[in-house]
């Protein structure tokens, strides 16, 4: 089903507006720390860093500007933008973490040893592709949930179209 945001309050675009610049900043930090990160990473391993950074940071943007101007699927795309960062997970070898804009979390590494925590992260990308020592680490943020919660309260505040 559609969602025809223009047909809503004034307060209801304000908060739709506020989710697509908060997307929109997320990535835009998280192009500062890909070309930050990038000056350290040898020149052969510059792709690996930098082209899933622009894929991920990127569409951050994209649903931002998709969000902030409210175009009708921008707000399914915000939660599936969210869904991708809810969960960090390493496991062996392999691991993927993606956050743009905050991530308050909770936090489990059996690495070593159990080791139960908090962690705070502003626009990051970590990934393993089979190349560095084994890890083992769960991650949740929290931020991600709350986004997706009050993106699904904006849904059933809008007049739905078919």
């Amino acid at each position: 089903m559609l969602i025809d945001i223009k047909l809503n309050s004034i307060e209801t675009q304000k908060k739709i507006k506020a989710l697509g610049i908060y997307q929109i900043v997320g990535g835009l930090i998280g192009f500062i720390v890909i070309a930050i990160a990038s000056f350290s990473t040898p020149t052969d391993k510059i792709v690996y860093l930098i082209l899933p950074g622009l894929i991920l940071f990127g569409f951050s943007i994209y649903v931002g500007k998709q969000t902030y101007v409210q175009n009708k699927n921008s707000l399914n795309l915000t939660i599936i933008n969210q869904l991708i960062q809810l969960l960090g997970i390493y496991v062996g070898k392999y691991g993927f973490e993606y956050i743009s804009g905050l991530s308050l979390g909770f936090t489990v590494d059996l690495s070593d040893k159990l080791l139960i925590g908090f962690n705070f992260h502003l626009s990051t990308l970590n990934y393993r592709l089979g190349l560095e020592p084994e890890k083992y680490f769960f991650s949740f943020n929290f931020v991600a949930i709350a986004i997706i919660y009050y993106t699904e309260k904006i849904k059933n505040g809008v007049k739905k179209v078919a």
